[in-house]
Parts: C-alpha cells; structure tokens; sequence
C-alpha cells in the first residue's frame, strides 16, 4: 500500500513538472519561524492561565512531620525509627519552624506555586543522561484501518491531528481539563509543543517559541524542517503532509553516503550526561554559524517527528524502541517526539521537565479521536493530493550542519555510552486480559488501588520482603500550576496485608479484609496528596531552603531529618508506578529510578491491564511473571473465595 501511494504522490509530482511548476522542489528555502531573545507572548498563552484555581498550600509543620512518621514506620525497624522519631521532633523544636516561616513566605509572594522553582531546579539541575532516566513513553494503539498503518500515511494522520490540536490551544478552543467536574490546571499546555531543553552547565535552560509554525522531520538521522501553519495559523492538509514526508524520506534514502555531515547522528549527544553534552553543544555552536541556524530550527520548533527505518515485532521491542531506541535519530531534549516506525507502529517521547505524563495523555487521545473520527466521516480525506487543490505548494529544508571533530568524537562516544545503558536496561511488558476496572470496581474497590497492592504482593513474592519504598505519582493539577506529588504506597495496612497473606492459615474472609484495608488505606492517602497533603513536596521545599540557607550561611548544617536513614530509605523508590492512561494508547513506560529497583508504568481499561516493566538487573520478566500470578490470584480470592498459598516468605 505505501509503494502504491508513493507512485501516486511521483506520480502527482511529475504532472507538476512537466506543467513546469516544481515548487515542491528540495531546494526551495522556506522561512522559519523566528526565535527572538525577547519574543512577545500571545494571547492564548495567558489563556491557559487559570488563575482562579487555589494555589498549592502548605500543611502545617506538625502535620506533615505525622504524616511523616507514619509513612516511614512501616520501612524501618523499631530502632531506626526511634531514631527519626527522635530527629523528628528535635526538627520541629529547632530549625523546621524557621524554614516552615520561610516556605510560607515563599508561597504568599510567589504568583503561581511555592514549589516550582524547586521543581524546575529537580530537573534542570539534574546531570546524568535523560534518556530513561528521565524521559517516559507513550505507545499508540495500532490505526484501526490496517492500511492506514503504512508508516508515510500514519506519519501523516498524526502530524495533521498535532496542527489541529495546536490550532485548537492557539485559537482558544481547548476545552479545559476537568476532574470529578472540578478545573484543572491548563498552564502545561503552553509548554508542551515547541520547548526544548537546553543543554547548560550545572543547570539546563528550558526554551518555548510561543510562535513558531514548524515541524522538524527526523529521518536516517538527517533533519528537515517545513512550515506547517500560515500566518493566518491553517495548517497544511494530511494529504500535503503525506506528500512532503515522502520526499523527505526519499531524500534521506538517497543519502548512501554515511559519512555525509548532514547524516551524523548528532542526537546522540543528547543522551549523554548533561554537563558532556553542554560541552559540545557550546563547540558546536562556536564552531561554524550554520551550526547556529540549524540549532535555533531545531529547538524552535513545534515538535519532532522521528520517522524510523526498524519494525519493531512484538510490544517489548516497541516499548524499548520509544523509551530509548539505539539512541539515533533521536532529539531526546524536546518536548515531543512523534516517532513512527516503518510498520506504522507509533508513539511519543517526551521530555518531563516542563510537562507530566497527564497533559501528554490528554494530547495523545486527543489526535488518536482525531484521526480516528476524521477518517470515518471523511473517508475522501485519506486522498492523495491533486494538482488543482491548491495554488501553492508546500516545501521542506534540509538543516546542515559542521561538524568540528571533537563533536564527531564525542558522538561516538556518546554511542557507545547509551549501547552500555541499553545493555544494562530490561523490559517486559504484560497484557492481562483476566480482568479489568469493571471487575475490580464490582467488588467495591479503587481499580488502581488493588493494583498497587497487586504490585506489593508480586515483590514481596518474588524477592522474598517488603518493597522499601514505593513510589506513585498523584496528580496536583486542581491547584494553579500543579504537577504531582508522591503517594507513598507501603502503609501499615500493607504490612498487615502481606502478614495475612504469607499465613498459610488464613482464610479467604480474613485475606479479602486485610486486601479492602490495605486498598482503603491507598485511597485515603490518594485524597490527601491530591489536595496537597502529602508528605514529600512539602518537605522538599524544606530541604531545598535549608541547602539555600547552608549555601548563604557558614557553618550551618543540614538539619539532622534530611540525613536520616529514614530520609534516604524513603526517596529509595524500589518501586516507581505510575498510572496514565486510556484506550487510544497500548503501552505508558518509564527507566527505574534507582539501580536495584522497577519501573511500573500501567493502564488500566475495562477488561485488560497493560504494563510496561522495566528493571538494571534482568529481573523485568520474572516480576511480570510475578505480577500475572498475583492478579490472577487476587482474582480468583475475590470471585471465588479461594485464597492466596503461593506466598513461601514471611515477614
């Protein structure tokens, strides 16, 4: 199928030719969007600025040191928790309260959130490699039309879908995201398209073009950029695009010669650590000014299409291709990468620091509706462009660039880093299709909280203890620029749980109380982070001025909480989850966090579960392995009263 709409779109091209029109040429320029130092915001950027929404409080320093002791209990023995309980109250006599009043102050005269410029700091501030570290995925379910799937085509149905959803936060047409019919914050989406981060040293710079209208095609790592929007903001058609890409694509399989500049895979370097990466940005940029044109294309523009040359053969090959891939043509600094693989297998790679995995989710189901229901009402659509349908055709550059040879060097470099780090990285993923939300909530229970015990039960099992620390995010977006806090996962009530449960005496009545505890117990700590109750941002805010405080005053020392077994044990996430995401999507993942931990991203949907497991330490299948079994028993002691007896360890 893509073979015959290529001879199509040459076919077009030719008529265009020999009717002595060849504006659809390689070799016209087009004019960029400009990137100004001072660039004038638009409207729709203050738009997007509910101010009305509650800024994100701050609990009072007594509660939060109670809820803090209460999280770290269940993950410390009786003498170490003697000893923060200990520290813990010597912090709210001694230096808490100074810090607390400090905090407070910050929040009173700060317009959007107390803890954004922490927040940015996390991020910006951080060294080693993005690339899954950092950067989560998102992988699209297939297009339901099988032959919309060739990869020129679905290339094109999701850039036209893209413009339309910029179009719709330009114009002022977004609707607003709501929970429970409660507004939530919309500053994100003024972020998510045409921002880069800039490699710095120490700290990066992340850099938004309110303004710019075009899109950077990456293909056999050669990088294109045309023009998608008018000045009036209407976008090219589908059928525009599709014609475009492949000439794009052609131009790129042309270039036989590997060497070629244009043709070095420069986007390793942004796999590299942060301060490396820098380094060679700066020479980059010093060595040559057609270098320095390249890069503003690049980080001005909207987005990064990535179109690759590999099928991938089955969900784990995909979910490795989308989080890391060989690291080749690849721009892992921008926002979002649209990648779509030669078999139309497509998904998104996104950059976190000025964007969460919620304002993404929102934009991925967005253009898959999108697409969807265009091509079902407007079957003609899917048409190859004909030579009547416009006055003037759209264009492409090839960006080119000059490379010194320290860059070349250090892009090998780079290749061999990110292939060690491949190597050491694990992925499984699983479908489970024993059940899904419908069941879970017909037995009076929170989906993601039995899921979240689901993944207690499955460490537990497999690695013989109880998970130290588990980490999964709760959205904060019901305040004004909210991001997430951290749910802490292992309760009181989860011990006991896993206590019932190794008790090869309990029967299914005592094991299906000590489950519906544990999941109530997860739902309440679920309410109290969402309202911005939770324990981890407030005290890391606190954290966060006292090293201001160490950095302004001689002498003065971090307060014994933050270098507390406790303190490290806590932030240790041996389990980091999250939950994002919907029909339109077949997989959400992310890196571990910590070297000997997982990383759990889920969806959750009527009847099946999706996840994406990743693990350093080739442990990714034997946990999904483990996670399968515990579904699949929590099923059965739920419907039929047949309890648990695969647990051998005890607590």
């Amino acid at each position: 199928y893509q073979r015959r709409v290529r001879g199509e779109i040459y076919n077009f091209l030719v008529t265009m030719e020999k009717s002595g029109d060849n504006t659809v040429s390689t070799s016209k320029a087009i004019q960029t969007s400009s990137t100004p130092t001072t660039q004038v915001i638009p409207d729709w950027v203050e738009t997007l600025e509910l101010k009305d929404l509650p800024k994100l409080p701050i609990p009072s320093l007594e509660e939060t040191l109670q809820r803090y002791l209460t999280t770290v209990a269940p993950i410390l023995t009786k003498e170490q928790y003697e000893q923060t309980e200990s520290v813990t109250k010597r912090f709210l006599k001694e230096q808490g309260p100074e810090l607390h009043d400090q905090l407070l102050h910050l929040k009173a005269t700060t317009k959007t959130s107390w803890l954004e410029g922490f927040w940015d700091s996390m991020y910006l501030e951080y060294r080693d490699s993005a690339v899954i570290n950092v950067n989560p995925f998102f992988l699209f379910q297939d297009d339901p039309t099988p032959v919309r799937n060739a990869q020129i085509i679905r290339a094109a149905s999701l850039t036209s879908a893209t413009l339309w959803f910029i179009r719709k936060i330009r114009k002022m047409e977004l609707e607003v995201d709501r929970e429970r019919n409660r507004p939530l914050c919309m500053h994100q989406f003024s972020k998510i398209f045409s921002s880069t981060r800039i490699p710095n040293y120490r700290r990066d710079i992340l850099e938004t073009h309110y303004n710019s209208r075009h899109v950077l095609v990456m293909c056999k790592n050669q990088m294109y950029s045309f023009e998608a929007f008018d000045a009036k903001l209407k976008p090219l058609t589908e059928e525009e695009i599709a014609i475009l890409l492949q000439e794009i694509y052609d131009d790129a399989y042309a270039n036989k010669e590997e060497a070629e500049e244009s043709a070095y895979p420069l986007g390793l370097l942004t796999s590299e650590e942060r301060d490396t990466w820098a380094k060679y940005y700066s020479e980059l940029k010093a060595h040559d000014s057609i270098n320095t044109k390249s890069l503003a294309i690049l980080n001005s523009a909207m987005f990064i299409l990535c179109l690759d040359s590999a099928a991938p053969s089955s969900l784990e090959e995909s979910s490795r291709w989308m989080l890391h891939a060989d690291g080749r043509n690849r721009w892992f600094d921008k926002s979002i990468q649209l990648i779509v693989r030669q078999n139309g297998r497509s998904g998104i790679n996104m950059e976190h620091s000025g964007i969460d995995g919620h304002t993404v989710l929102r934009y991925a189901t967005d253009i898959y509706n999108y697409s969807v229901r265009n091509r079902c009402t407007a079957p003609s659509q899917t048409g190859i462009l004909h030579p009547h349908e416009t006055a003037s055709k759209p264009s492409f550059v090839k960006l080119e660039w000059n490379l010194p040879a320290t860059v070349k060097l250090g892009i090998e470099a780079a290749a061999r880093k990110i292939e060690k780090m491949i190597s050491h990285t694990w992925t499984q993923t699983l479908h489970f299709t024993g059940y899904g939300s419908r069941f879970i909530v017909n037995h009076n229970m929170s989906p993601d909280a039995l899921l979240q015990m689901s993944f207690q039960l499955a460490y537990f099992k497999l690695m013989g203890k109880i998970a130290a620390s588990t980490y999964e995010s709760a959205m904060t977006k019901g305040f004004y620029h909210g991001r997430t806090e951290c749910l802490r996962t292992v309760t009181s009530a989860v011990v006991n749980f896993l206590e019932i449960f190794s008790d090869q005496k309990s029967t299914p009545q005592q094991q299906i109380q000590a489950l519906k505890k544990a999941v109530k117990q997860h739902v309440t700590v679920m309410q109290l982070c969402k309202a911005g109750k939770g324990v981890d941002r407030h005290l890391y805010g606190l954290f966060w001025l006292a090293k201001q405080e160490q950095q302004r005053q001689a002498g003065y020392d971090i307060p014994d909480i933050f270098t507390d077994e406790a303190w490290s044990k806590l932030r240790h996430d041996v389990l980091s989850t999250s939950n994002c995401g919907g029909y339109a999507l077949s997989l959400f993942g992310f890196g571990p966090v910590v070297e000997d931990g997982f990383g759990i991203g889920y969806i959750i949907k009527d009847s099946c579960m999706h996840f994406n497991i990743t693990h350093f330490n080739k442990l990714a299948h034997a946990f999904a392995n483990s996670l399968n079994m515990s579904l699949l028993e929590l099923g059965s002691l739920l419907e039929d009263q047949i309890p648990v007896r695969s647990i051998k360890s005890k607590i």
